[in-house]
């Protein structure tokens, strides 16, 4: 069953999901944007039987996503709390300030992409592009779920090991999100060690610069995912990327940047990252939500 004070229940062949409202777990977050794009309410999914849970997957969603839109009364994409609850894992789609594509945003500036998300991870002034407090920070949003879980969950002693605690425990959690919330997923491990982070059609943080005197270009990455102080380990990183993905070169220039191994086999997974090549119908939301992908979310996201 759902934590008491759940907005909506929505019962899955491998569990549950529940539609949580962000200011129920604390007043200061905000529950929707204004311009009708992004935040939303968390999701979370809890296997069918929640004693026997392996870990926690924490999934952010791309731009403008609404884990749950009340307004809609849906879900924006259940194929992956489906895919994480049927393998023994709680999932947490948390609703965030995602308004607006980074990429967007930031353009060829180099140092915005790093600041931009730090503001919206971390809540601190560091970006013009964006305006994120500390209680609406990705943060503030994590802990104060996580709190509400222990208050509200009959089952809390249950919870896992990265949530159950005074704070996150980022060894014990995985991370992982499609486009933009790919992105902050891997802006959290550089900072903080984590047991596994996938990235789903990202990151895709990339600028153009010169490469030498007579002005030729060429693409390479944002400084923040070039950093040297990455946390967690490139043998914890997994990608998916759809080679029809107008962002396939920004994608894979990450990759190769992370030091990524590509995957060998697109059917048998293997190695870092994994190249789609079969038809999809957009071929950037299709690592995330196609049917037909499940397999190579399993295999980035939880096993």
């Amino acid at each position: 069953m759902c934590p008491s004070q759940t907005y909506q229940q929505r019962d899955l062949a491998g569990g549950i999901a529940c539609a949580i409202q962000p200011s129920r777990t604390d007043s200061a977050v905000t529950d929707l944007d204004s311009s009708g794009r992004g935040f939303g309410y968390h999701v979370i999914g809890v296997p069918s039987d929640p004693t026997k849970i392996k870990g926690t997957f924490m999934y952010l969603g791309g731009s403008g996503d609404r884990p749950f839109d009340p307004n809609g009364d849906r879900y924006s994409n259940l194929e992956i709390i489906e895919n994480g609850i049927a393998l023994g894992y709680m999932v947490i789609q948390l609703a965030h300030a995602n308004t607006d594509p980074v990429g967007i945003l930031c353009g060829n500036n180099d140092a915005c992409y790093g600041a931009t998300r730090q503001e919206i991870i971390y809540g601190t002034s560091s970006s013009s592009a964006v305006s994120v407090n500390t209680a609406n920070s990705i943060m503030n949003r994590l802990s104060a779920l996580s709190r509400f879980l222990k208050s509200n969950y009959s089952l809390s002693y249950l919870l896992p090991a990265a949530i159950s605690g005074t704070k996150v425990n980022w060894p014990k959690m995985r991370l992982g999100g499609s486009s933009q919330g790919g992105g902050h997923a891997g802006f959290i491990a550089r900072d903080n060690a984590s047991e596994r982070v996938c990235f789903l059609s990202s990151p895709v943080d990339t600028v153009t610069v010169s490469s030498d005197a007579s002005g030729s270009r060429q693409t390479v990455s944002a400084a923040w995912v070039t950093s040297t102080t990455w946390k967690t380990p490139t043998s914890q990183l997994r990608g998916v990327a759809h080679e029809d993905d107008d962002y396939f070169a920004s994608i894979t220039t990450n990759y190769k940047t992370l030091g990524m191994k590509e995957s060998t086999s697109e059917t048998n997974p293997n190695n870092n990252w994994v190249r789609i090549t079969v038809s999809a119908g957009n071929p950037h939301t299709a690592p995330g939500r196609d049917g037909n992908l499940a397999y190579a979310r399993e295999w980035s996201c939880f096993k």
